[in-house]
């Protein structure tokens, strides 16, 4: 099945199940949300303080 074959309803019912696994993916990451945001932020804040010094020699 290629994808330029697809009928007008099988693209809706596609973008439907696209959209659906999103959303459920998102609602999911937003329950972790700010605990992943914050660790993000010390990961890239740990990074920075580490890199800096070398990209300066």
């Amino acid at each position: 099945m290629k994808i330029s074959n697809l009928s007008p309803v099988q693209w809706i019912a596609v973008l439907l199940i696209v959209y659906l696994i999103v959303h459920i993916i998102l609602m999911i990451l937003g329950i972790i949300s700010r605990l992943m945001f914050w660790i993000i932020l010390i990961i890239i804040a740990i990074v920075a303080y580490k890199g800096i010094p070398q990209w300066r020699r």
